[in-house]
């Protein structure tokens, strides 16, 4: 299983969310939790990805459910509706996840 945690900041918020994603090709689901936060007038989310079934190398895809929620235009990101800027400040893979943000853009 993969964890993976990440702090980041942007401005007003207070939440907390779980939800799952089903690849695909519908075999495999990652849940994930989203937890934002008001720090000194910033918001700061923490998350955590995990992949359902056992795989050593996991090529960023638990870091990217995440980092896909957040990522502006400035990222390479094509944002729903408003775009933002995040700072991504920690993130921590579980052995043998990735955490490359580039692998998160696909054309």
């Amino acid at each position: 299983m993969h964890r993976m945690g990440q702090n980041l900041s942007w401005l007003g918020c207070r939440a907390a969310e779980e939800f799952s994603r089903l690849t695909g090709d519908k075999k495999y689901t990652d849940k994930m939790t989203i937890t934002l936060a008001d720090t000194n007038g910033k918001c700061m989310i923490m998350g955590c990805s995990e992949s359902q079934v056992f795989s050593i190398f996991d090529f960023s895809t638990n870091y990217c459910n995440l980092r896909n929620l957040y990522c502006g235009s400035a990222d390479g990101c094509e944002p729903v509706k408003h775009s933002f800027k995040a700072t991504e400040s920690t993130v921590t893979p579980s052995l043998g996840a990735g955490s490359d943000a580039k692998s998160c853009i696909t054309t």
